[in-house]
């Protein structure tokens, strides 16, 4: 169908200037007009789909040429209208704006591909669109095609949540951050890394990705961490929280090392809490906002899940995917709003240089009834 009135407004709030108008070019009447047949379907569905936050969310865009018409290079876009803006998506991931996510005859070369596998949206309502624009100059042009779904997020009214993440199509929204460490810190001297990365080949997991975090240690005591907001829980409502997530770590069990050993003197962390965890500037150090203990001692805010030990060679460590739980639920009561703060982290007592992988995470919420 032809670009309608409601994307055109949303492209032109977006601060996106269209070269031409809608009146002023022919535009193609229905997809059937299209060279290629379009399929955007959200969890397999196509139109309207209705979810809860802590439901999971996958999309999957695909295009197949049509027997009887030849498939020139075009412009696709992909947009997500939204309450908090307009989004593109620039081939890797959702951007705020406008983004040209591929120009080619068919996007993906005709394969099925996801653009976001996600938890958490908040209540509301989101437009996404999948455009084929038939002229292919990196503008988008009035001579095109769409499909459209719209995804409705309603308040979860359940009593156990569930959230999982195997980051096969990027961060999931998580972030990485660093603290106990001088404010004047030189980060380079520190080796401080967050990415996205293949996984090292010894776990025999090809092509797969995971969030990465890396450190050396040189203030005894930097605790790094991962963190990513979890929406739709109930407002005044006690949860028992159970952690199960993946690590990968090459730090062998029973090594020596400096102010301790590589493995068991670095201690992972698992908490939720009502605000974003970040550092913060006090008495020369970054240090956290919220209280996650120190070294091998949880705090209010976080719990012990043990330590990155595993069973690799001390010549030649490699690494190994170490799985670490809580069997003592971590308690959580949360505030008026629906949002909350999943957080992973080292607390390190290793003085020297630490690089993990997070392949799984996987956390369980129960309502207190």
């Amino acid at each position: 169908m032809p670009l309608n009135k409601t994307l055109a407004n949303l492209v032109l709030q977006s601060a996106i200037v269209l070269c031409v108008t809608i009146g002023s070019h022919a535009v193609r009447a229905a997809n059937a007009d299209l060279p290629v047949a379009l399929n955007l379907q959200v969890n397999g569905q196509t139109g309207a789909v209705t979810l809860t936050p802590l439901d999971r969310l996958v999309i999957t865009v695909q295009a197949s040429p049509r027997p009887t018409m030849p498939v020139e290079p075009m412009d696709w876009w992909i947009l997500a209208s939204t309450s908090f803006g307009l989004f593109g998506y620039d081939g890797q991931q959702f951007v705020e704006g406008l983004a040209l996510a591929e120009q080619s005859p068919l996007i993906n070369q005709g394969q099925s591909l996801t653009i976001l596998d996600y938890v958490g949206l908040p209540v509301g309502y989101y437009y996404v669109y999948l455009v084929a624009d038939l002229i292919p100059n990196g503008a988008l042009d009035t001579e095109l095609g769409y499909q459209q779904v719209t995804i409705n997020i309603i308040p979860n009214k359940e009593t156990h949540f569930e959230y999982q993440s195997n980051f096969t199509v990027g961060l999931d929204s998580w972030e990485g951050g660093f603290a106990d460490l001088p404010v004047t810190a030189d980060h380079n001297l520190y080796e401080l890394e967050y990415a996205y990365e293949l996984l090292p080949a010894e776990l025999n997991r090809p092509n797969t990705k995971a969030p990465m975090l890396q450190s050396h240690n040189r203030s005894d005591d930097v605790f790094m961490f991962i963190t990513r907001s979890l929406s739709g829980l109930k407002s005044n409502t006690t949860y028992l929280v159970t952690f199960d997530i993946e690590i990968a770590s090459n730090a062998p069990s029973g090594a020596i090392g400096i102010g301790g050993p590589p493995g068991e003197s670095v201690f992972v962390k698992a908490g939720v809490t009502h605000q974003k965890p970040q550092p913060v500037a006090g008495e020369g150090y970054w240090q956290m906002n919220i209280d996650k203990g120190n070294q091998s001692q949880g705090g209010t805010d976080a719990i012990l899940l043990g330590n990155i030990a595993v069973n690799t060679p001390v010549e030649a460590p490699t690494y190994q995917i170490k799985t670490l739980k809580n069997e003592t639920p971590f308690e959580l009561t949360t505030g008026e709003s629906d949002t909350v703060w999943l957080m992973l982290g080292t607390d390190s007592g290793f003085e020297g240089k630490t690089k993990l992988y997070f392949p799984q995470i996987y956390v369980t919420l129960q309502e207190v009834l």
